[in-house]
C-alpha cells in the first residue's frame, strides 16, 4: 500500500511540469487572442490564421517574464512611495508627503488609506500657503481625497471624521458636516470626538438643545474620562448664553 502511494506521488510529481506547461500554454493562447483584439480593427469579426496565433503565442511566452517583472517592480515602487509619504507625515513635511502620495495613488488607486493620508497632507499644507488660489486648490484636493476614501470604504470612520472637520472648520459648511458626523455615531455611538463635533455643529447651526444633548451623551460615557469636564464647561456656556 505504501509502495503504491509512493509510485502515485512520483507519477504526480512527474506530471506537474507538464501540467504547468499546459497551463502556461493556455494562458499564453488566451493572451495572444486578447492581443489580436487590440492589435487592429481588421481582426474584428475576421478569422486570424493559425500561423499568426502561433507567432503571437511565441512572443507572449518570450515577454511574459519581462511583463511580470515590470508589474512587480511597479508594485514595489508603489510601496516605496507609501513608506516615503508616511515618513514625511511623521515629520510634518506635508508638501513632500503630498507629492509622494500623488505618486502612490497613481499606482494603487483603490486603497482608501492612501486617499485618507492624501487628504490630511493637502489640508495641513493648505494652512501653510498664503495664495488664496493655491489654498483653494489644496482644500479641493483634500475634499476629493476624503470623498474617494469614503467611496471605497463607506464605513471608514477616520475619513468621515476628517471630511466633517474639513467642512466645519476650513470650508464653512457646517450643514454638510452634520450628516457625516451622524454617520460616525450610527456606527460608533460612544465616539467622543464625534460627539464633541456634533455638539459644536448643532450649536453653530442654532440648535442649542441638540448641542446640550450631545454633551449629555459624553457625560454618560465613563471612558471619556477628563473630557467630561470639557463637556460640562461647554454645556454650562450654552446654558449661560441662553439666559442672557
Amino acid at each position: 500500500m505504501l509502495g503504491r502511494d509512493r509510485r502515485t506521488a512520483a507519477i504526480l510529481l512527474l506530471l506537474i511540469p507538464a501540467l504547468l506547461a499546459a497551463a502556461c500554454s493556455r494562458k499564453d493562447t488566451a493572451t495572444a487572442k486578447r492581443l489580436l483584439e487590440l492589435e487592429s480593427p481588421v481582426h474584428e469579426g475576421g478569422r486570424t490564421s493559425d500561423a499568426r496565433i502561433a507567432e503571437l503565442e511565441k512572443d507572449v511566452a518570450v515577454f511574459r517574464k519581462k511583463v511580470d517583472e515590470k508589474v512587480q517592480a511597479t508594485e514595489k515602487l508603489g510601496s516605496y512611495y507609501k513608506l516615503l509619504a508616511l515618513a514625511y507625515l511623521d515629520r510634518d513635511m506635508y508638501g513632500p508627503a503630498l507629492e509622494a502620495l500623488d505618486r502612490a495613488v497613481e499606482i494603487h488607486s483603490e486603497q482608501s488609506p492612501l486617499f485618507l493620508f492624501r487628504a490630511i497632507a493637502a489640508a495641513r499644507m493648505s494652512k501653510a500657503v498664503r495664495d488664496p488660489g493655491e489654498r483653494g486648490t489644496l482644500l479641493e484636493t483634500a475634499e476629493s481625497s476624503y470623498l474617494r476614501a469614503i467611496l471605497l470604504d463607506p464605513a471608514y470612520v477616520q475619513a468621515l471624521y476628517g471630511l466633517a472637520i474639513l467642512y466645519a472648520f476650513e470650508l464653512g459648511r457646517e450643514a454638510d458636516a452634520l450628516p457625516l458626523t451622524q454617520k460616525i455615531l450610527d456606527r460608533e455611538k460612544d465616539n467622543v470626538d464625534a460627539l464633541f463635533l456634533l455638539g459644536r455643529l448643532q450649536y453653530s447651526l442654532g440648535r442649542p438643545e441638540e448641542a446640550l444633548a450631545a454633551y449629555d451623551r459624553i457625560l454618560n460615557i465613563p471612558a471619556a474620562g477628563s473630557r467630561r469636564d470639557e463637556a460640562r464647561r461647554n454645556r454650562r456656556l450654552i446654558l449661560e448664553e441662553a439666559v442672557r
